[in-house]
């Protein structure tokens, strides 16, 4: 039923609602506030409720009146028209602030998935029958739910031909992540959908707009399932590129009152376009343009008697950093591996194929599918790389960290003390090189492995930043066997436990390695004392097993001919930068060295020192 909109005199006010009023002007609104009742099926359950309600709805009546009269989008007395704009915001806004989901999501975002695009003029998810009816969440701050829920409808049906109604109630109670109705994020939810192995349907797991316990045998049925989610990165270009795709699961800020009350037209309204201000959690479902100004196409959860049936049209504001009430700033979507096309799946088969080749299991669907966009984006660097390298030049490839970014790689296998401050107290006096053996007369070729004193590649493992135990007993292991002959491998995983300082798999320095080593009076095998890559109590005993003793160590001059004459003598033990991307997929071609030289990197890789200029450099004497 159509509500009219009617001028009220600006001296008419009323202290409480009675439901037989005499005044004409108080019978007149006491009429119209009937009427929304009846359309909008409102009931009260205390008298005082009533009272308060039509209160809000006088207030909201003159404001409507007046904010109509000013032109741009329209609002209107539609079903939220009872509440005072704080009641609105306590009662179906989330009361989390977004600002630490976004700082969680710094960086996470795929940049290169959405560079560039080449949109039509206009795109309706909706008008494609990908996109379910309007839902309700009622007086519950379950927002975040109807986003997740219709992301993944959304890209179900498009890889599916099927559209299916999930359930938002499962999401409310089972993800323990989330706070209910009292607000949650989007990407939890995607995970929980992932590490679930699927999601129910709405007729199976139906919604009641209030926090329960998780009915485990429902969410059990799993009628929907995604491979993976991933964060849009925070700029209008992104999201429109996402938006070709799929719907997209956005986060805005819906708390200004001409947001409350929209009712058709392009919102260009009050609310904040601050990122830390996001309160509310909707569907994008596509964009258009009218008259010259470009909007996106919001699906709400505030049933169809709110807004345009249920949908709101929102400037597309390219002068905002964040976009018109923030819309940039929390975007993510659901994703299938099954959507994708021909190229797509080949890649999809070449990952299984690596997992395969590299025995690498995920214990997490969630972990897979981030593994699987890692390496997605390293494909496409590597195909880059090795076009464009200039002739000589190393070669990357898809090895065993293909599945990490460069952020993960880091993480995971670089060391977390930096060695500056180290450097810098190592003055000319303490390096114990001796003149001469910076000069010397070395043969074109030299490579320690051939010739049997370099023991087999060994693995630190991702979660431990070992490398400098690794470099230390690779340069003992050497002199070891360049002196007595034999070939030992030996405990990484004692100098780990043993050595103090304790940083164990945050990192240390190869000569606390050789000094620990020396004050032991020697070094267990690696047999006896075996690498778990985990930061590990001192085996007493073990460590007390002395196989390979050194009697000191030398700290090389920093330049290229010290390090050239030094290992000439012996492998030694150096300090590099490995961030780089072309670093950690490394495949063949060395950087150009001539010298085999064993690294904190130890494989089949030729390094010098050139490559950090004055580089820590030090050997077992």
């Amino acid at each position: 039923m159509a509500v009219r909109i009617l001028s009220i005199p600006t001296d008419f006010s009323i202290a409480g609602y009675n439901p037989y009023p005499t005044n004409a002007h108080k019978l007149h609104i006491a009429q119209l506030f009937e009427q929304w009742m009846e359309t909008h099926e409102k009931i009260y359950s205390q008298p005082e409720d009533r009272t308060r309600g039509f209160e809000n709805f006088l207030r909201n009546y003159e404001y409507v009146n007046g904010r109509n009269a000013n032109g741009g989008h329209s609002v209107g007395m539609n079903n939220l028209a009872d509440l005072s704009n704080e009641e609105f915001r306590e009662k179906y806004l989330s009361k989390f602030q977004m600002a630490k989901e976004r700082e969680r999501r710094v960086g996470s975002g795929s940049e290169r998935d959405y560079e560039s695009c080449d949109a039509p003029p206009s795109l309706n998810w909706e008008k494609k029958g990908v996109v379910t009816a309007v839902k309700n969440q009622g007086q519950c701050g379950s927002c975040w739910s109807f986003s997740t829920t219709g992301a993944i409808e959304g890209i179900n049906a498009i890889t599916t031909g099927e559209l299916i109604s999930l359930s938002e109630q499962e999401l409310v109670e089972c993800v323990t992540t989330n706070w209910g109705c009292d607000g949650g994020y989007m990407d939890y939810a995607f995970e929980w959908v992932i590490q679930n192995g699927g999601i129910n349907t709405e007729s199976n797991y139906p919604y009641t707009a209030k926090d329960g316990i998780c009915n485990i045998t429902r969410a059990n049925n799993k009628a929907v399932t995604i491979h993976g989610y991933q964060d849009v990165p925070p700029n209008d270009e992104a999201l429109l590129c996402a938006v070709l795709k799929q719907p997209i699961s956005v986060g805005i800020d819906a708390g200004a009152r001409d947001f409350q009350l929209y009712k058709e037209g392009i919102y260009n309204g009050n609310c904040s376009s601050d990122p830390d201000e996001i309160n509310h959690a909707v569907l994008l479902v596509g964009y258009g343009s009218e008259n010259g100004t470009d909007y996106w196409i919001l699906k709400n959860s505030w049933d169809t008697r709110w807004g345009n049936q249920g949908y709101i049209y929102i400037k597309r504001d390219l002068s905002l950093p964040y976009g018109k009430c923030a819309i940039h700033g929390l975007a993510s979507l659901g994703y299938n591996f099954s959507n994708y096309n021909a190229e797509q799946q080949e890649l999809v088969q070449l990952f299984e194929q690596w997992m395969k080749k590299h025995e690498k299991t995920y214990a997490r669907p969630e972990d897979k599918a981030r593994g699987f966009e890692n390496f997605a984006k390293n494909f496409e660097y590597v195909h880059k790389w090795n076009a464009n390298r200039e002739k000589g030049g190393h070669v990357v490839g898809l090895n065993n960290l293909a599945d990490l970014s460069i952020e993960e790689f880091r993480e995971k296998y670089l060391r977390k003390i930096h060695m500056r401050k180290r450097r810098e107290v190592i003055r000319d006096d303490q390096i114990n090189m001796k003149k001469e053996d910076e000069y010397c007369s070395a043969p074109p070729f030299l490579d320690w492995r051939k010739q049997g004193v370099v023991t087999r590649v060994k693995d630190q493992g991702y979660v431990c930043g070992s490398c400098w135990a690794f470099a230390s007993t690779g340069a003992m292991e050497s002199i070891n066997a360049i002196k007595t002959g034999k070939l030992i491998s030996i405990s990484e995983q004692e100098l780990l436990d043993c050595m103090p300082p304790k940083w164990g798999c945050q990192g240390g320095r190869k000569e606390d390695g050789f000094e620990w080593v020396i004050k032991n009076g020697g070094i267990n095998t690696e047999s006896n004392y075996p690498y778990d890559g985990l930061n590990q109590t001192c085996n007493i005993t073990e460590a007390k097993n002395k196989v390979v003793k050194i009697d000191g160590y030398k700290l090389v001059t920093p330049n290229d001919h010290a390090l050239q004459c030094a290992v000439l003598k012996q492998p030694i033990s150096i300090g590099i930068n490995a961030n780089t991307e072309d670093f950690s997929l490394y495949m063949e071609v060395s950087f150009g060295c001539h010298l085999g030289c064993a690294s904190e990197r130890r494989g089949n890789l030729s390094l010098k020192g050139r490559r950090e200029i004055g580089v820590r450099l030090t050997s077992a004497q």
